[in-house]
């Protein structure tokens, strides 16, 4: 069993951080497990920190161990595959959760600092023009419906490119961005529960899927140096201009309730 750190001075109420190295251990022991993809795996974990918060919150934290290691010894397999894949469409979640990313690229396109969001938002202007998507819009103020739909569209065409050959870069690069930013429980003394940590870990993820697949060049394709663009400008987005309680209210205000609902974001 999993041992954890002792709660330190000011966040004595809660027992969260008695277990953070744990959890942290745990949800990157899941990050590398490879018998499912990555975005199952990040679901896996959060159905983990769910649970955690579900007992912590319940007056039994002294069951959280038994939770971790139960997490631990998971396969993650086909089984576990299918109840996922069993899950029904939402496009209105889908919708919520996604739109956060276009006001995300909106804001930051302009910048200097992150180029890649401009290229982005530029092939999606060009997009726009293309099928005359100002005729859809109402008032000119719902291009994110535009969007949602031309990032869904270029996701399913090259994203399954991506996993094939380079997973194991978005893995470690997740895997790093846990150790440093999320476990263990960094923003714990702002307010965020062990749950809504993962959030700010998602939104990496969903960042880097839209934007290798949103600037995709079929002359370059997956190249290595690319891929180390576009993961750089993430990690350099996070680094810069990231307010982990803004991004935990975006998602609570789009209806992220259970691990289920973050399903409709990553996959």
């Amino acid at each position: 069993m999993l041992v954890g750190l002792t709660p330190s001075e000011g966040e004595a109420k809660t027992q969260y951080i008695r277990y953070g190295w744990a959890m942290r251990e745990a949800a990157i022991s899941i990050m590398q497990m490879r018998t499912c993809t990555v975005a199952h795996r990040l679901i896996v974990i959060a159905m983990m920190l769910y649970d955690i918060v579900e007992l912590h919150d319940g007056g039994r934290a002294d069951d959280i161990p038994e939770t971790i290691d139960y997490y631990l010894a998971g396969t993650y397999g086909e089984r576990f595959m299918a109840e996922f894949n069993d899950i029904e469409p939402n496009e209105e979640i889908s919708l919520k959760m996604n739109t956060q990313m276009y006001f995300i690229f909106m804001q930051r396109a302009g910048a200097a600092l992150y180029p890649v969001f401009a290229e982005l938002m530029g092939n999606f202007n060009r997009h726009k023009e293309e099928i005359g998507a100002t005729v859809f819009e109402e008032g000119g103020g719902k291009d994110y419906y535009v969007f949602y739909a031309y990032i869904t569209q270029l996701m399913s065409q090259h994203w399954g490119d991506f996993l094939a050959r380079w997973e194991h870069v978005l893995e470690n690069y997740l895997v790093n961005f846990m150790f440093s930013e999320v476990f263990p429980l960094k923003y714990h003394h702002k307010g965020l529960n062990p749950y809504h940590h993962l959030f700010i870990l998602v939104e990496q993820y969903v960042l880097a899927k839209m934007l290798l697949c949103g600037n995709y060049n079929h002359e370059e394709g997956f190249s290595k140096q690319y891929i180390t663009r576009v993961i750089s400008e993430v990690a350099q987005l996070n680094q810069h201009s990231t307010d982990p309680l803004s991004i935990a209210e975006n998602y609570r205000n789009a209806g992220v309730d259970c691990p289920a609902h973050l399903y409709y974001l990553v996959i």
